[in-house]
């Protein structure tokens, strides 16, 4: 899946000892978070620059990541401003409003909710900055983790919401506050 040169993140969620695709997660490994490709064995096994353990496919993720694939936790920027993505929910995006820093757009009180391809359109151009919530975070909305018929509700509930912002003030609403989505999704 890689080739020699690619740089690529170490998962974080690995169990020592335990064998993935034939290859052991070593003790050592866990303090390497991004490695470089120095060698691929026939095995399909990696050698890397930083250190002379050897990994698989499945103890790595890429370091970059498309817009079309963002999650929870990512921050995304486009070198001006910077976005705090709080949720996805399938095609549903729930992401702060432009901030001048990383830390204010975490902060956010009201969302954007935007289906995947208006986000993708809006947002033309920005890159993912950071892949990885901090462990602290507790803003983050976790609805990969929510049932498929709750999350239905769920954009159903964003849809109304901004239908009825729009209605009440008389513009173009996409805005959710993040403590409303919250309660709902608690209410579920």
């Amino acid at each position: 899946m890689y080739k020699i040169g690619d740089k690529v993140k170490v998962r974080q969620d690995l169990e020592i000892n335990k064998d993935y695709e034939n290859v052991c997660f070593r003790e050592g490994m866990k303090n390497y978070k991004t490695v470089t490709i120095k060698k691929i064995e026939e095995s399909g096994s990696y050698c890397v620059e930083e250190n002379d353990f050897w990994y698989s496919d499945e103890m790595f993720k890429p370091l970059h990541r498309e817009l079309k694939d963002v999650r929870y936790g990512d921050v995304i920027t486009n070198g001006e401003y910077y976005s705090y993505i709080f949720g996805r929910c399938d095609e549903a995006i729930f992401i702060s409003c432009e901030e001048k820093t990383i830390e204010k757009a975490k902060k956010a009180a009201s969302l954007r909710y935007y289906s995947l391809l208006e986000f993708l359109r809006g947002y033309e151009g920005w890159k993912i900055v950071q892949d990885e919530p901090d462990e602290k975070e507790t803003d983050i909305i976790e609805i990969e983790n929510i049932k498929i018929a709750e999350r239905e509700r769920i954009i159903k509930w964003a849809n109304e919401y901004m239908e009825t912002s729009t209605k009440h003030y008389g513009t173009n609403f996409y805005g959710v506050c993040l403590e409303d989505l919250k309660n709902f999704i608690k209410s579920l």
